[in-house]
This record gives C-alpha cells, sequence and structure tokens, in this order.
C-alpha cells in the first residue's frame, strides 16, 4: 500500500490503554488537541535550530504544564510528543502535503499480530480492539520510526542539533516511505467503529 486505497468494512486492530465500548466510533489523533502549539512549533523550526532551541529553554516552555482529554500521559510526555509530532508534520508538508496528517488521521493495525507486537513492546497492559472500517482511505506507513521519540533533556546546542537532525531524517524516511516497515501502521480517513475486544491486559 503505497498510495491510499479505498479499505470499507475491512477489519483493523488498534491498541489502546483501557478498553473502549463497542460500536464506539475511533477519534482521530488526541495529539491534534495541541494543534496551535504544534503550528507554533513549526514556524519556529522552519525559522532555525536555534529559533527552536531558544523557545525549548525558554521560561514559558519549560514550565508549560499539557494534560489532554483523551489520554493519561504525563506533561512531560506529552511535551516530547508534541515536539516529535510538529517536526514529522513540518516534513510532511515539505515533502508531500497530499498526505493525510498523522494529526487528521485515525490509526490502527493492518494485522493482529502486528498490534500484539507493539502492545508487547509499548503498551504492555493495553487492550486490542478489533475495529471495522465502514468507509475510509487508508494508507500504511512505517510505524517503528515514531517510538525512539526525541530527547529533550539535553538542550544545548551540540546535542540538541544532532537530535533534531537524526528526527528530521527519520520524518523524511517515514513519508518518503523509504523503510521496509516492522510495524506497519495505518494512517485512515473515515469511520472506524470497534468491533470487539480481543487481547485485554493479558
Amino acid at each position: 500500500m503505497t498510495n491510499f486505497e479505498n479499505i470499507n468494512n475491512e477489519f483493523v486492530y488498534r491498541v489502546d490503554f483501557n478498553s473502549l465500548p463497542v460500536g464506539e466510533h475511533l477519534k482521530t489523533y488526541y495529539i491534534n488537541e495541541f494543534s496551535v502549539l504544534i503550528n507554533s512549533i513549526i514556524s519556529k523550526i522552519r525559522r532555525g535550530k536555534i529559533e527552536l532551541l531558544n523557545y525549548l529553554n525558554s521560561p514559558d516552555w519549560q514550565s508549560l504544564e499539557l494534560g489532554s482529554s483523551s489520554i493519561n500521559l504525563d506533561s512531560e510526555t506529552l511535551k516530547m510528543m508534541v515536539v516529535l509530532e510538529s517536526i514529522f508534520e513540518n516534513e510532511r508538508q515539505l515533502i508531500n502535503p497530499k498526505f493525510l496528517s498523522r494529526l487528521e488521521s485515525i490509526f490502527a493495525w493492518p494485522t493482529i499480530e502486528v498490534a500484539q507486537r507493539f502492545k508487547k513492546d509499548y503498551i504492555p497492559n493495553g487492550v486490542i480492539h478489533r475495529c471495522i472500517v465502514k468507509n475510509g482511505i487508508a494508507i500504511k506507513m512505517c510505524g517503528d520510526l515514531l517510538p525512539p521519540g526525541i530527547d529533550l533533556n539535553k538542550l544545548n546546542e551540540r546535542a540538541f542539533s544532532r537530535q533534531l537532525e537524526e528526527t528530521k531524517l527519520r520524518a523524511r524516511t517515514y513519508w518518503k516511505q523509504l523503510n521496509k516497515a516492522i510495524l506497519p501502521e495505518l494512517l485512515i480517513a473515515g469511520t472506524v467503529v470497534i468491533e470487539s475486544i480481543v487481547d485485554e491486559n493479558l
């Protein structure tokens, strides 16, 4: 799946921290709650690494406390994810703006085996839901390029420059689909409904 494909009445799998009700419609990526902040960070990325670094070292960023209405993650994890997704979104806009943005996507795994692998590695106490795509389009991407994240604890120029360039490279590899995916993820635009729970806290 190197281009968008129509998927209708097909099963996909989602790993969540908690079980969700059967019949519930999956929502787009929760990080989209921070789209205003992400757009602000993208503008700093485009003005150069020093602009971004100065912002991340500023009292405004250091004192910022983020919380999500959709998921129970601590503020520092959410802040790291916001920076990571800002870098990935910036590269998407530069490389292929016609691709569906991660921020506007519903995420799922194409098979139960991939979902189980993701759960084991990243959310061992999570829940795998089997879902049905009622109507939509999807593209298969290399989901294993995201989990390395970006280290925001070393905000000196040399260390951060290396982190930023490594993350940009992963983002370019992701959007250009240059890697064979270890964890192939689906970015879906459409209606995705939970059909059953297939693996709960095992």
